[in-house]
């Protein structure tokens, strides 16, 4: 197992540096000059070139970039060019919002899709199946913003029962949480139904039902346990784009979070806020990614060969 998990770590390793080169690349070649940014657009240009020089911006994109790893390797993400704070700093204090927020809508996505999934696979065809496919299919093409939106017009403005901002209180959480869960609870819903037609359609299911046996044991001791790990997948992937997914979501509702510093850093082509911001953010999601594998080898031996 500890062959395993450390084979696992070190596939992280170019998985990290290849999204590092490509924002990377990204962001150099965005228009914009961030040294003109931190001396104002009445800057005499002298000026904006001598500190360029210092910043290193007028080396070339190799030096640049290796100066970048060696720093982000030493767990220096550098500085803010908007606000000259470390942006190490910034990270710590906005990601918890965004790891809250995208954690509440896991939770309730989970809650909600994995029972529907599980009772419209084993109703299948019944009234209960066709409106949670329905329920499914319309979470799908609803967009993020406008379901925020339509709910803080609704239960906001109109009947006053929730804040429209904010993440501090049970009530705040409300709305932002159940817009982030949505589409989320939609794809569990159609992915745990898909695994778990395809068991309960096995010989030892129906064996099982032939002799009688507990339908909750059935159920939930046979049929769940062997069609987890594709729900487990997508529960992964999922938390990984909520993590990302998260700025929509926190620009609606004016939740301070990583994701709405990611977008005003882009707007302002704050490189170091930006690509620190995007680094952080795949460095969890690969975590995440282990810890899924690390699931996978405690419920199927087999697969940590």
């Amino acid at each position: 197992m500890l062959k395993f998990v450390l084979k696992r770590i070190l596939m992280l390793i170019p998985v990290i540096l290849g999204i590092v080169l490509i924002v990377f690349t990204i962001m150099y070649l965005t228009p914009g000059d961030p040294a003109r940014l931190i001396l104002g657009e009445k800057a005499p240009q002298e000026q904006v070139d001598v500190l360029r020089d210092q910043m290193g911006l007028n080396d070339p994109f190799v030096v640049q970039f290796a100066r970048y790893v060696g720093n982000m390797l030493r767990g220096d993400f550098g500085r803010s060019y908007a606000t000259n704070i470390p942006v190490a700093e910034t990270i710590a204090e906005r990601f918890p919002k965004t790891a809250e927020l995208a954690l509440a809508g896991m939770f309730l996505s989970v809650l909600i899709g994995m029972p529907i999934g599980i009772l419209s696979a084993v109703k299948r065809y019944s009234i209960l199946d066709n409106i949670s496919m329905i329920f499914a299919m319309l979470a799908t093409a609803i967009p993020a913003f406008w379901l925020g939106m339509m709910l803080i017009i609704a239960f906001s403005l109109n009947l006053k029962w929730f804040p429209s901002s904010g993440f501090d209180t049970f009530r705040q959480m409300v709305l932002p949480t159940i817009t982030l869960a949505a589409v989320n609870a939609a794809v569990i819903i159609r992915m745990t139904r898909s695994s778990m037609l395809e068991v309960v359609r096995q010989d030892y299911i129906r064996t099982a039902w032939a002799k009688g046996a507990d339908q909750k044991r059935v159920v939930l001791g046979h049929a769940l346990k062997n069609s987890i790990i594709p729900v487990i997948t997508v529960i992964g992937i999922n938390f990984g784009s909520l993590l990302g997914g998260a700025v929509v979501t926190e620009t609606v509702f004016g939740i301070p979070g990583l994701g709405t510093a990611m977008v005003n850093a882009i707007r302002m082509k704050d490189n170091p806020l930006v690509l620190g911001s995007v680094v952080y953010i795949a460095i969890v999601f690969s975590l995440v990614n282990l810890a899924v594998d690390i699931i996978y080898a405690l419920i199927d031996p087999r697969l940590r060969e």
